[in-house]
Formats: structure tokens, C-alpha cells, sequence
């Protein structure tokens, strides 16, 4: 029946009755040190005080009777005036101690000895006068005949007072050593409830959630000393790391896809390029060479010159094109070989310079002093560098700017390398497509390939380098980086 309850349950059942038995035997703690306070309280402040009154007030009777004898004696006014003074600490006291909160017996007993108390003092202060008119005739005994009733009375209500208010107080020591006795027994009983539910507790804790936690830990590639330590901190490691692992995976299992949707774009490519160049190029040269001919032995105008010409530059961009596919379906095997990088940049912008001049273009070099020579494939990195100066002269409108800069530098992961910047003024590139401008066949130009910047990547990833799209706020930013 147990085992059909999970864990969780059980746990809050043993945590939840542990939590309950502290909370309850805090309140009762509370309830029964409030209630002692109190009793201690109204002992002192009550019930001893009316216990001490009612001696007071039986010592203060024998007094005045004992004073109200010895004026009857020798008749000295002194005795009265003692007499008097007893007579009024007698009512203060009486009167104290019935401002008080009294229960109906004792206000009762008190409420009679203030009457009768009324009653005695009278009569003595009627046998004082009368020893006072005639005092060779006074009979002591006589003179107090007349208050002797009065004043046992009262000595009875003050000794009755007295010894009601001395068993209350005994009776409310029992009721609270009883109950202090029954507290001691529930103590002692969630005590021993306690002791007996924080092993259980634990138990639980330890073998059915911390004693797995370490497995899984021990499991996951946590070590038997840190898992012993720290059973939280060691799983959490150990997730850390097969997270990384799982990440590195990913990534690695992301670039493979990647590859793959390459290697299948460039199959396709292959295929394609192949029949284009045996379909398309042969007849293309074909009839270039008839142009030309045409173009040699016959008397044209300058419009069907001029027509011809256009016809020759098409048929040259269709050619282009298929050779792109060609180069990106087929790259050549690189040839590494040291060159000095500025000799290959200065040969790029000669090539480049018809082209810059009929764009108004100007290009500046921004060569780092003493840079070593590099392992690249010259035509390849030659084919990249024109690339890129090709694709700023055509981003240009009116006129424009293109500054190549190399210098050297570290990577953390290829270590020092040489970058090659080639930045123009041109109107650059969006960052929304920023990600895409390198993907096979993604182009902005109504008459584009799609391969230009996919080759110049390419090539770069050959070198074992990378190209890498800078953001800047104007103008476009790319670079190269080749390992040293």
C-alpha cells in the first residue's frame, strides 16, 4: 500500500506532520508561559495581596481591641489616638482591597466585613463617649459587652477571608502543576515523534533522492569524490558538460548538414554546369567565331557594328557564367605556394584598372610594413581579390572608394594569421541579408549569379581561412583571414 504512494507525497506527509508538531507545540509553549505570566501576575497582584489584607485587617482588630482596653484602663488619649489610627488604615485597607477584581465570594466576605466593620465602630466609638461622660463608674467588661460580638464576628469574616483566599491559591498550584504535568507528557510525546520522523525523513531524502542524484551524476561523468561532497554541485557539473558536449554535437552535426545541403547544391551544380558546357558552349563558340568572320568580311554599318558587339559581350557573360558554375561545381586543387601578399594585391588592382576608371573608382593600398610571406594558391587568391573589388566597382553609383588594407593578427583558435580588409564607400549590404550573401545562388542583382562571394568564401575555406562580413555604418566591410 506504501509503495503505491510517491515519494512526494510521502515526503510532504513526514515534513508536513514534523512542521505540524513544531507549530503545535510552539502555540501550546506560548499558551502555557502566557497563562503561567498570568497566574504569576494575578498572584501577586490579587490574590496574595487580599490573602495579606485579611491578616492585616485580623492584626488590626486585635489592635484597636486591645487600644479601646487600655484607654478603659488609664483613660490616656494617646491609646484613642492610636485607636484612630488603626480605625483608618483598617477602612484604607478595606477599601483597597474591594477596588479590586474580585470573584463573588470574596467581594461577598468583604462586602459583610465592611458592614459589620461599620457596625463595631460605632458601637466602640459609643462605649469611648459614655467612659468619656462617667469614667468613675465604667465596667470594663460592660464596655465591652457591647462590641464583643461585633468585633469576633468580624475577626471570624477576616480569619474565613483568609483562609478561602489560601486555598484558592493552593488549588490554582495544583490545577497548574497538573497541567504543567499533562504538557510534560506531550513534550515528551512529540519528542519522541520528532526523534522518530527526522530518520525517516532523512532516510528518504538521502536514498530516494540524493542517493540518485548521485548515481545520475556518477553516470553523466561526475567523479565518485565530487559526487561524495556535493551531490547538487556534481550533477550540475556534470550536466553542465554533457550540455556542452550536446552543444558541440549540435554544432558539429548542424555543419555537417550544412555540408551536406552544399555537397548536394554542388552535385546539382556539377550535373547541371556539365550539360550546360556541353549543350550551350560549343555552340556559343561557334558562333562567336562566325561574328567575328562576319564581322571581318562584311561591309556593316555602325549600327549592326555596334549590334554585333553587344551580341559578342552577351554571349562572353552566358560563357562567364557556365564557367562560374563550372569553377564553384568543380574547384581546381589549390597549389599552396609563399607569396608576398602586396605583390598579389598590386597585380589584382592593375587587372582592375579599366574597370575602376569606368566607374570613377579609386583604389588605395594600406599595406602593413614587413608582413611575411604566406602559403596561398596565387591564381585562386587572385580569383578571391578580384571577386571582391569586382563586386564594390558594381555596388558603386556615380563614384566611389576602395581602400585594401593587410595586416597581421592573432585567433585564438588558428593562431596568427594575415587579414586581408577591402572596404568600400558603396551603399553597402543589409544586415538582414548579411548571413545570406555568402549562400550558393543568393543575389541581389537582377542579372546575377549568386556565386560570386559563395566562390570567394570558398576559396578562403580552402587556405583554411575564413571570410567574414564587417559591420560598419557605411559602406561595405569584408575580410579575410589566412592562417600564417
Amino acid at each position: 500500500m506504501l509503495s503505491s504512494v510517491s515519494l512526494r507525497v510521502r515526503l510532504f506527509a513526514i515534513f508536513g506532520t514534523m512542521s505540524l508538531l513544531m507549530f503545535i507545540c510552539s502555540i501550546a509553549m506560548l499558551w502555557h508561559a502566557t497563562e503561567i505570566n498570568n497566574l504569576i501576575k494575578r498572584m501577586v497582584q490579587k490574590e496574595l495581596v487580599i490573602y495579606k489584607i485579611s491578616q492585616k485587617l485580623e492584626v488590626s482588630l486585635a489592635n484597636q481591641k486591645g487600644l479601646l482596653t487600655f484607654f478603659f484602663v488609664d483613660g490616656n488619649q494617646e491609646w484613642l489616638d492610636s485607636l484612630e489610627t488603626f480605625q483608618t488604615d483598617f477602612e484604607r485597607e478595606l477599601n483597597q482591597v474591594l477596588n479590586m477584581n474580585l470573584s463573588s465570594w470574596q467581594r461577598q466576605i468583604l462586602q459583610e466585613i465592611s458592614e459589620k466593620y461599620i457596625i463595631y465602630k460605632t458601637e466602640t466609638l459609643h462605649a469611648v463617649e459614655e467612659y468619656l461622660e462617667n469614667p468613675a463608674t465604667i465596667n470594663i467588661s460592660e464596655a465591652h459587652a457591647r462590641q464583643r460580638d461585633h468585633h469576633f464576628n468580624l475577626l471570624y469574616l477576616c480569619a474565613k477571608l483568609g483562609t478561602e483566599q489560601w486555598d484558592d491559591i493552593i488549588e490554582e498550584e495544583i490545577r497548574e502543576i497538573e497541567r504543567s504535568e499533562v504538557f510534560k507528557q506531550a513534550g515528551y510525546l512529540a519528542i519522541i515523534s520528532f526523534t522518530i520522523l527526522c530518520p525517516l525523513f532523512f532516510f528518504l531524502l538521502y536514498k530516494k533522492i540524493l542517493g540518485p542524484i548521485r548515481d545520475m551524476a556518477l553516470q553523466t561523468g561526475s567523479t565518485f569524490q565530487a559526487s561524495s561532497q556535493n551531490e547538487i554541485a556534481s550533477l550540475e557539473q556534470s550536466l553542465g558538460n554533457m550540455k556542452k558536449g550536446y552543444d558541440q554535437a549540435n554544432d558539429e552535426l548542424t555543419r555537417s548538414r550544412k555540408n551536406l545541403v552544399e555537397a548536394e547544391k554542388m552535385a546539382m551544380v556539377g550535373e547541371l554546369a556539365a550539360g550546360v558546357a556541353h549543350t550551350i558552349r560549343n555552340p556559343f563558340t561557334s558562333i562567336k567565331m562566325r561574328m567575328f568572320t562576319l564581322s571581318r568580311s562584311s561591309q556593316l554599318s555602325n549600327d549592326q557594328t555596334e549590334d554585333l558587339k553587344v551580341i559578342s559581350e552577351e554571349i562572353d557573360r552566358i560563357d562567364n557564367v557556365v564557367t562560374s558554375f563550372l569553377e564553384f561545381s568543380r574547384p581546381p586543387k589549390i597549389k599552396l605556394e609563399k607569396h608576398d601578399l602586396k605583390e598579389v594585391i598590386q597585380s589584382v588592382g592593375k587587372l582592375m584598372e579599366f574597370k575602376l576608371q569606368g566607374k570613377n573608382a579609386e583604389l588605395t593600398y594600406d599595406f602593413q610594413p614587413d608582413l611575411p610571406e604566406v602559403l596561398i594558391d596565387y591564381d585562386r587568391m587572385r580569383e578571391a581579390l578580384l571577386g571582391l573589388l569586382t563586386n564594390s566597382c558594381e555596388a558603386f553609383v556615380g563614384s566611389g572608394r576602395i581602400v585594401i588594407r593587410t595586416a597581421s593578427g592573432y585567433d585564438p583558435n588558428d593562431g596568427n594569421v594575415v587579414e586581408i580588409t577591402v572596404r568600400d564607400d558603396g551603399p553597402g549590404i543589409p544586415e538582414s541579408i548579411r548571413d545570406k550573401v555568402t549562400s550558393p545562388f543568393f543575389t541581389t542583382k537582377d542579372e546575377g549569379s549568386g556565386l560570386g562571394l559563395s566562390i570567394v568564401d570558398r576559396i578562403a575555406r580552402e587556405h583554411g581561412g575564413k571570410l567574414s562580413i564587417i559591420p560598419t555604418n557605411t559602406g561595405t566591410k569584408i575580410r579575410i583571414r589566412l592562417p600564417m
